[in-house]
């Protein structure tokens, strides 16, 4: 069949190639559109927090402040990642964009946690969240290596990171909270700051 004179292309005819690279921007394109649907919603539920600040700033701000910046730069980390290693037409690509998608919620996860700094001055389920995270970074990662065989993701640096945020967390949880709970105002700034170093510091090494 031709359309102005130029043979249409059936499905048929379509390379296997050709059918990988659409499933794979299909599901990158949903994983971007849940992306964007976290970082929406945060902005609907922390309006006031955002952009009417108290001074100095809140907890609640800084936190904000640190999974955003976090969240933006596992987004364009994931670009990065998918462009160089796209989603073949395989069950090991299936597992991995189903991780892909539980890192995103674990960052919906995170914003969730910010807003218990109102009420509760405990960080641990803020601090959680990022072993979590890079544990699945590590899960992904080496999906990664068995799609394309071969050193696909920086297990050593994902895997200093994990122990680096599971050391904080058990800092903070067993030590911080029931050791120097009178000075847990200036500390939770330090620990609310924190993953947000960690995590440029491993963008910085990885390359994005």
């Amino acid at each position: 069949m031709e359309r102005n004179g130029t043979p249409s292309r059936n499905v048929e005819d379509m390379k296997p190639e050709d059918t990988q690279s659409n499933i794979s921007e299909s599901l990158i394109i949903f994983v971007d559109i849940i992306f964007g649907v976290v970082i929406a919603e945060s902005f609907a539920q922390y309006h006031d927090s955002l952009f009417h600040p108290s001074l100095p700033p809140s907890p609640i701000f800084a936190g904000l402040l640190t999974v955003y910046i976090v969240t933006v730069m596992s987004w364009i980390g994931y670009h990065s990642s998918v462009t160089k290693y796209p989603y073949k037409n395989s069950n090991l690509a299936k597992l991995r964009f189903s991780i892909d998608l539980v890192i995103v919620a674990m960052y919906a996860y995170l914003f969730y946690s910010v807003g218990t700094f109102e009420t509760n001055p405990d960080l641990s389920s803020y601090l959680l969240g990022f072993p979590i995270i890079f544990t699945l970074y590590i899960a992904s990662g080496l999906i990664k290596q068995k799609e394309y065989n071969d050193e696909a993701s920086k297990q050593r640096l994902l895997r200093a990171c994990l122990v680096v945020f599971i050391l904080m967390y058990c800092i903070y949880h067993f030590l911080v909270l029931p050791l120097w709970f009178s000075y847990l105002w200036p500390l939770n700034w330090v620990f609310i700051l924190l993953p947000l170093i960690v995590n440029a510091e491993y963008r910085r090494r990885r390359g994005w």
